[in-house]
């Protein structure tokens, strides 16, 4: 979206929310509402453990993209899930720009059947979630970004710089209270699935891997993330020089980026072989996990094994691996430009800050974990 357009819409957001309808309801259901993908349902996995130990006895119901439903059950001690389609987190390209707003009404007669009091926004500029949850619940908490605070009755002051895990809590904490959380008292974790893990089994044996492994995981969500994939040859060069198996993961989308690490070295590539449960357990049996900043990356993390997340135009303060920092190290070149945090698909790979970070700076990193987490 250009910046006219931002311009015109914070514009309209000013007179919608002082012309829409809000709801009246007042019924006992909370809506969580969070419509990001992957990496940002983990990362409010704090948050909604803080709802749930705060109100164990309310019913709490999950609002997300259907993109994210599948992690929404694995990861949120919720009672249901409702999927949403919420715009602009589609990654399906759009050029109706009242395609928002024609949504709202019919996202709106899908959630009405909920009796919801009570919505709660974890994303914190997420204007169209908490426009929607001003149609349907008496009350409306959001962080305090302009663009959806205008449709709240209660706004969390949220710290610049902060974590997104600690800013989704922020948001919770405003209403219930409690004790934030940190990333060494409450970690992101997901419980082991066993037919999952009984499938990923079969999996790697078919692979021919069966001992111990290291999980690449090269892709990401925006191409200027990515990291060169010659280096992730010389990576895995240097695994297999010390012994150890290699296995590449990715979606079906990535085959082909999996495809061209793998051509010419020994490494395995399982990209579009597993679903989002097989991934994780494909994870939490692996040493080490290693990839660019990503979901899957926050995945590792969640299955309780050891990573190396390599960041470049994203701020790993705010999005870095939200865990025991001993075991879960940032590369990070450290650099900052007026593009920084710039992630739109127009931005190709091959960003500055990604290159500067060398395979030399990686393996050093690998060995350093490799050998506290033998220790350890």
């Amino acid at each position: 979206m250009t910046t006219l357009a931002h311009m015109i819409r914070d514009a309209g957001l000013v007179v919608a929310a002082g012309v829409s309808p809000r709801a009246t309801s007042a019924g006992d259901t909370v809506l969580v509402m969070q419509p990001d993908h992957l990496g940002d349902i983990l990362l409010s996995q704090p948050a909604v453990r803080l709802l749930r130990q705060q109100l164990p006895d309310v019913r709490l119901v999950a609002v997300v993209g259907s993109w994210s439903s599948d992690i929404a059950r694995m990861a949120w001690p919720v009672d249901d899930i409702v999927t949403v389609e919420f715009p602009g987190f589609t990654r399906a390209a759009t050029r109706d720009p009242s395609a928002p707003y024609r949504k709202l009404k019919s996202a709106a007669r899908s959630l009405a059947p909920l009796n919801a009091g009570i919505a709660i926004v974890l994303r914190p500029d997420a204007w169209w979630a908490a426009w929607l949850g001003s149609l349907v619940a008496s009350e409306v908490i959001t962080s305090d970004d302009p663009r959806a605070s205008r449709f709240a009755t209660r706004q969390a002051l949220l710290v610049d710089d902060e974590h997104a895990a600690l800013r989704a809590a922020r948001i919770v904490a405003e209403w219930v209270g409690g004790e934030l959380p940190s990333p060494v008292t409450a970690p992101l974790s997901i419980p082991p699935c066993k037919s999952a893990r009984d499938g990923t089994t079969s999996l790697l044996r078919a692979a021919g891997i069966d001992s111990s492994y290291v999980v690449i995981h090269p892709g990401s969500g925006a191409a200027v993330k990515l990291w060169p994939e010659s280096r992730w040859r010389q990576v895995i060069d240097a695994l297999r020089n010390q012994g150890v198996s290699v296995v590449v993961t990715g979606s079906d989308g990535e085959r082909d980026l999996c495809d061209r690490i793998t051509s010419g070295v020994d490494a395995v590539s399982l990209a579009g072989q597993t679903n989002i449960a097989g991934l994780l357990e494909i994870m939490r049996g692996a040493t080490l996990a290693i990839g660019a900043d990503s979901g899957p990356m926050h995945l590792a993390v969640a299955a309780g094994t050891p990573t190396i997340h390599l960041f470049g135009p994203s701020d790993p303060c705010r999005y870095g691996p939200w865990g025991d920092p001993v075991r879960h190290r940032i590369i990070s070149a450290g650099w900052r430009c007026p593009r920084c945090g710039d992630l739109s698909p127009g931005r190709p790979a091959g960003c500055g800050c990604m290159l500067a970070i060398t395979p030399e700076a990686v393996i050093a990193t690998i060995d350093s974990l490799l050998s506290t987490h033998a220790t350890g």
